[in-house]
């Protein structure tokens, strides 16, 4: 049985604030965004190079007036041109079109690729230069049938990935899709040879209202704005975008029981945005953010107790599968992503310790985004990688802050 989520939006204090719940109320994902539309993965532009770096293998590039963003030349084999040089290699002054790529914390560059993909709800247009795939978490039977699909609307110009979105659609509609994705960047390569570059081709949408569209059709069962002029905008854009969603969406409005106040959302940021987490057991995890990675120590606390060494070595892998579960939770809650080391309590037996790593894969499959743990590094640490989509809670709420 697919679980099924409340996603609730609010406005406060020019905030815009995204919760996602689950059956229980619990929070699963926190988001906090400008009324402004913000930089984001996906966005295409026409460019200009700056110049050419080939001890770094890349070229830095204008993306905008006074804005510049880094272009790895391995990604540049089959680029679209706008304006090209003399030379066959891409050299300065060159025009094309390239892609967000990687949006790094802090003041660093943003990072661009040449090969262009656009999303739709079902399907994924991308470079030719990737095969057509199918995503690993549509069901095993039906996947192989979707590859029949994507391959067949693969061609020299592009290929297609099926996003799981698609396993609840009919192929008319995903085939339909993909036709319709094939006209927009046909029209996004036009209106690139007309317009100045730099230039914004596709995109500078409002993040909160993408994210509508990233919402699972089967398992969004209430989408709940208690902001007028928000709830318009959603109802316009999800019209347009994903009108399966449109029965879920509903205006919120209580004066004697505000939405803020029916699901606690101001309680549930600031558990979102503490760097300490208890857990049930008296357990408690200290989450640290810094721009090159984020560290996560599992304290046993409260959890501590007597014993000899036997008992203690089971309580201290009950408590850190508790801790794994918990993890899990707060990286997606947060949003957060690059690299990341854990520090779980030690055990001395390889057994629990695989025992702990298999469980910790096991919870992290359920992430919408891609995750990936490593292994236990030399100094007995969990190193894993989450894949940065987008800022962090905590950098998209010192961002605004910064500016409101």
């Amino acid at each position: 049985m697919n679980q099924k989520y409340t996603y609730v939006i609010s406005k406060k204090e020019g905030q815009i604030r995204s919760f996602l719940f689950d059956a229980d109320q619990k929070a699963v994902e926190v988001r906090v965004d400008s009324e402004q539309a913000d930089l984001q993965t996906g966005d295409l532009f026409s460019a200009r190079v700056q110049r050419i770096v080939p001890s770094l293998k890349a070229a830095f590039i204008d993306y905008a007036p006074g804005r510049s963003g880094y272009l790895p030349l391995e990604t540049c084999e089959h680029p679209f041109l706008i304006h090209k040089g003399g030379s066959s290699s891409l050299q300065q002054g060159d025009e094309l079109l390239v892609q967000v790529k990687k949006i790094s914390p802090g003041k660093k560059q943003p990072s661009f690729t040449a090969r262009l993909s656009i999303a739709g709800n079902f399907t994924v247009l991308q470079s030719p230069d990737l095969k057509p795939g199918v995503s690993q978490k549509i069901d095993a039977d039906a996947r192989s049938r979707w590859k029949k699909t994507a391959e067949a609307l693969s061609n020299d110009t592009y290929s297609v990935l099926i996003r799981t979105n698609a396993e609840a659609a009919e192929e008319s509609e995903v085939c339909r899709e993909a036709e319709d994705l094939a006209e927009k960047l046909e029209k996004v390569c036009r209106k690139a040879m007309h317009l100045p570059c730099p230039s914004l081709l596709l995109g500078g949408e409002k993040r909160w209202l993408t994210r509508l569209r990233e919402l699972p059709i089967e398992e969004t069962e209430k989408i709940r704005i208690d902001d007028r002029d928000l709830f318009e905008e959603a109802s316009s854009y999800l019209k347009n975008v994903q009108p399966r969603l449109i029965p879920a969406l509903s205006f919120y409005e209580d004066p004697m029981l505000p939405m803020d106040k029916l699901y606690s959302l101001d309680r549930h940021l600031g558990e979102a945005m503490d760097r300490k987490v208890w857990l049930s057991s008296g357990a408690f995890l200290v989450i640290e953010q810094t721009e090159a990675l984020v560290s996560i120590d599992v304290n046993t606390g409260k959890a501590a107790g007597p014993g000899n060494r036997k008992d203690r070595e089971k309580q201290f892998l009950a408590t850190n599968l508790e801790a794994a579960g918990e993890i899990a939770r707060q990286l997606r809650l947060r949003n957060l992503s690059g690299v990341i080391m854990i520090d779980f309590i030690n055990m001395k037996e390889e057994a629990d310790r695989q025992i702990l790593l298999n469980a910790f894969r096991q919870k992290l499959h359920g992430d919408p985004v891609r995750c990936s743990c490593i292994e236990y590094t030399k100094l007995g640490l969990v190193e894993m990688t989450r894949m940065r989509k987008e800022r962090s809670l905590a950098e998209s709420f010192r961002e605004i802050s910064l500016h409101s």
